[in-house]
């Protein structure tokens, strides 16, 4: 399923001009990092639609899709592919949903599920952004610190096979609004985010199926 295809790309935390910014000292990086920590402890729900743009080796043109994504502390997700055909997966209080416009729709256990189970633990780590943690599964630079430009290498090897590296340009109120993954075998994904609402009030309604 498609989903998939994005999963490590969210699992937690190159943008072409990257290095047109000036390199930031330890100093600055080291404030930027807890800054956006700092940022993060508030966040308590997210909502934002998004548009992926993938670039698949063979194919001559890149393929894209766009969606919705939904979070609620402490762990409320809805991750959805409205175009060009509808997928994904919802989990509103341990309960898990998936559909698929051409499968139908399928009660989903987190427990059997490993990828959505690390897809879920990432959002999260993302929401709740913690320098430590993040320094002891990632090889992180800070590009810049205005904007905020990070760039994580995963340490973990079976991930390193997958996924080469992962760049996110923050915005002020600490969140990603762009994303490129790099993918081990040559593949790229580039996710952006717009219209984000931070800190809406959401309810179990909003964590159905989403329509177009």
């Amino acid at each position: 399923m498609r989903v998939l295809s994005a999963l490590f790309a969210l699992l937690f935390f190159l943008p072409a001009c990257a290095s047109a910014f000036a390199e930031p000292t330890v100093g600055e990086a080291d404030a930027a990092l807890r800054a956006l920590e700092q940022k993060t402890q508030g966040l308590r729900s997210l909502r934002a639609d998004f548009e992926q743009i993938s670039h698949i080796p063979l194919f001559d043109a890149p393929v894209t899709s766009t969606g919705r994504l939904l979070f609620q502390k402490p762990g409320n997700l809805l991750w959805g592919y409205t175009a060009p055909y509808a997928e994904g997966f919802a989990f509103y209080n341990e309960k898990g949903l998936a559909w698929d416009e051409r499968a139908g729709v399928r009660q989903l256990r987190p427990d059997q599920e490993p990828a959505v189970r690390s897809f879920r633990a990432g959002i999260s780590g993302w929401v709740e952004f913690s320098v430590a943690t993040v320094r002891e599964a990632y090889d992180v630079s800070v590009l810049s610190v205005s904007p905020l430009v990070l760039k994580l290498v995963p340490k973990d090897a079976t991930l390193a096979s997958v996924v080469a590296s992962m760049v996110f340009t923050f915005a002020d109120d600490g969140t990603a609004r762009t994303l490129v993954l790099q993918e081990a075998s040559g593949g790229k994904t580039e996710i952006r985010f717009h219209n984000v609402v931070v800190n809406a009030p959401l309810t179990e309604a909003d964590f159905t199926r989403p329509t177009r």
